[in-house]
């Protein structure tokens, strides 16, 4: 199962002094930028960091919903950020799928498109 991850910090996060954000990078940023590297050759398709601003995006393989949740929470940035999760179907099951809403509308006497 493929899904579409988007990870950005919640709001307020980094508004922080100087030293709490070396530690907060230290051992939160760090950690779950290595565990993303590792997870990278198991589990993610393709992925990396936004440039110019903080958070991710990756696409994911895995077998269940709740490998998913499992990964995600394992990340140590979790708890501080937001993830938007998006279900993915490959291009070639897209493409049977709208033939058959195609074919639908055909048998309905709808398949005369006018532009």
């Amino acid at each position: 199962m493929l899904y579409l991850i988007i990870g950005e910090p919640r709001e307020n996060v980094f508004p922080m002094p100087p030293e709490q954000l070396v530690g907060f990078m230290e051992n939160t940023v760090f950690p779950s930028l290595e565990s993303l590297d590792r997870l990278a050759r198991e589990k993610v398709v393709t992925g990396g960091a936004f440039t110019g601003k903080p958070g991710l995006a990756m696409i994911v393989d895995v077998q269940s919903h709740e490998e998913l949740n499992k990964l995600l929470a394992s990340l140590p940035f979790a708890p501080f950020s937001k993830m938007e999760v998006m279900p993915l179907v490959a291009f070639g099951s897209q493409i049977e799928t709208m033939r058959g809403v195609v074919q639908n509308i055909k048998t309905r006497g709808g398949g005369q498109i006018t532009r």
